[in-house]
């Protein structure tokens, strides 16, 4: 009986396992499903970072305009018993941080050499089918260990299951050497899922589930192992299954690097194709991947010219890629518009105002030439009509906007580079004084009577005095931005720019203190100019409101804001 009784226990374990494996093949659902075909699964887009010229990630004998990608197998270790490849990608990336020239945007978008159960497999994962595995064969380029030598010249060669080294390094370029030389990857040495044989078809990918066949074993496929140590070929990714439960390292694989310039890419200058009579507009455009942090006239060079109003982003838009500038260049002048000269406009940004995705700073200067007639800065008479409108010529070298055409009118402001106390309540005092200033440039000589004070005394509120009533025109600086698109939006208490400049059209500095005596509505405030308290409100540009909320005593002196007739442009036809 005892003989009997053995027979009969190895007979039921040889069933058991044969229907396992005939369950397997019939019904793998029911069990452990096939993995899927690889050409069904979704493919991440292969990524491109730029990196400079002189980054020290870039392999031997690589420069500017080539393509590579790094392997390195990870410090840390991991057990093969989850099917969730983010999770392997997330160790992997964790490790490319360790290196610090791997910025951040770098090390997210490394990615796991690895095979998992009914999911993404190793080419899959990191972007690197074979060429003509349409119609997802990606860019074939080189893989280099990362500071080390070459493991493949293509993708084909990567997984032909002959690496041209083995010599293994971490995510920092160190050399490492793996316990028992074996590593995760799920993967047979073509990158598809690894599984035991051609006929049982049993996944060996990451995370897969008990096998019957086993003794409800979970195992899943390793690279290297003791071979590896002895450089025998064809085990770089596929050598033996291990129980999944083990902790091995895995690979990682970065995105795909091209090597630009060190400066990096340039911004792009464009304008007018056809010579130009007069100011006219440029625009600089900045790659997408470049974040800008700030720009001003002053980082334009322009020979032969002047740049003002510059515009196309508020500086609170910080963060903001790929941004376009609009900047107004004015030729410069001559006494005859026909004199033709060149224009040129350079950009000359200073260290760190603009980045690309990865922190990389500088970038390249670009250069737009245009011929240009010079224009007119000579006194030229201006004749006015009953309602104290000058018509200036077209060619007139304060028109401040490109926009502005025949016919259309505008009214200029600036802030007198001289100062005086505001202790007169007449306001014929200030208009005299702004008077004055106007007419130290030649283009004002001819008209400066009719400039008027932009403040208000006890007698007088600054938008009477200004003329301001109604809906008005535009009102621009003085070779700058425009201020407001009429007298409404020009005492709405807010102006569109607060770039200030002087009779000369020069720039005001950060703190320019200016008598007004007025309320943002152009009326008079209770200390206006002259006020028997001695007392009186003034703007400063850099830190109040456009007309001032700060008083101080009247016998201190300041600046004063001074606006232009009503001039208007000259019909097709006309001057």
């Amino acid at each position: 009986m005892p003989r009997i009784h053995r027979v009969v226990t190895l007979s039921v374990i040889a069933v058991m396992l044969v229907a396992g494996l005939l369950l397997t093949n019939s019904n793998p659902g029911s069990s452990q499903p096939a993995h899927a075909a690889p050409d069904q699964q979704a493919v991440h887009r292969i990524q491109t970072q730029m990196v400079p010229n002189n980054w020290s990630m870039i392999p031997g004998g690589l420069g500017v305009g080539d393509s590579f990608r790094l392997l390195f197998v990870t410090d840390g270790t991991t057990t093969a018993t989850s099917n969730v490849v983010s999770g392997y990608n997330a160790i992997v990336q964790n490790e490319a941080a360790k290196n610090t020239e791997f910025k951040a945007e770098m090390a997210l978008v490394f990615r796991a050499l690895v095979s998992v159960y009914q999911g993404m497999d190793a080419r899959g994962n990191t972007v690197t089918r074979h060429l003509g595995n349409s119609p997802d064969a990606g860019h074939s380029s080189p893989i280099y260990w990362v500071k080390g030598d070459k493991a493949a010249d293509d993708y084909a060669d990567f997984y032909d299951g002959n690496w041209d080294s083995r010599n293994y390094k971490n995510s920092k370029g160190e050399d490492i050497h793996p316990s028992g030389g074996r590593i995760w990857t799920g993967s047979r040495n073509d990158g598809t899922p690894a599984y035991t044989d051609d006929a049982i078809k049993w996944s060996l990918t990451l995370g897969s589930p008990t096998a019957w066949w086993n003794l409800f074993r979970q195992t899943s496929q390793v690279a290297g192992g003791e071979r590896r140590w002895s450089h025998v070929t064809g085990n770089e990714i596929s050598f033996e299954f291990r129980p999944a439960t083990d902790s091995y390292p895995i690979y990682g694989v970065s995105p795909l690097f091209k090597v630009r310039d060190a400066l990096g890419p340039k911004p792009i200058i464009s304008g007018p194709t056809e010579k130009v009579t007069g100011p006219f507009d440029v625009t600089i455009t900045f790659p997408d991947d470049h974040h800008i942090k700030g720009m001003e006239v002053s980082d334009l060079v322009v020979a032969g010219g002047k740049a003002s109003n510059l515009r196309g982003r508020n500086y609170t838009d910080v963060g903001k890629y790929g941004v376009t500038f609009t900047v107004t260049i004015t030729p410069d002048y001559a006494k005859s518009i026909y004199d033709e000269d060149q224009t040129t406009v350079t950009v000359n940004m200073e260290p760190g105002a603009v980045s690309d995705q990865n922190g990389w700073g500088s970038i390249w200067s670009d250069t737009y030439t245009v011929k240009s007639s010079y224009v007119e800065r000579v006194a030229t008479t201006i004749s006015f009509d009953s309602d104290g409108v000058g018509t200036v010529p077209r060619s007139w070298a304060f028109i401040p906007s490109t926009s502005l055409e025949g016919g259309d009118s505008f009214r200029l402001l600036f802030v007198t580079s001289d100062t005086r106390d505001a202790q007169s309540r007449n306001i014929d005092d200030y208009n005299r004084f702004v008077q004055n200033a106007a007419g130290r440039n030649e283009l004002f000589k001819g008209f400066k009577s009719r400039f008027r004070v932009l403040a208000s005394t006890y007698f007088n509120n600054a938008i009477d005095n200004a003329g301001t009533t109604g809906t008005g025109v535009p009102i621009y600086w003085l070779e700058s931005a425009k201020v407001a698109d009429s007298y409404t939006d020009f005492y709405d208490g807010s102006w569109a720019s607060k770039a200030g400049t002087d009779e000369a059209g020069k720039r005001l500095g950060h703190s320019t203190d200016i008598w007004t005596g007025t309320n943002s509505n152009g009326t008079r405030y209770n200390q206006g100019l002259g006020s028997r308290t001695f007392y009186a409100i003034y703007a400063d540009l850099g830190r109040h409101s456009t007309f001032g909320d700060t008083g101080t005593s009247t016998s201190y002196k300041n600046h004063f804001y001074a606006l232009s007739p009503v001039l208007k442009i000259a019909e097709p036809g006309g001057l």
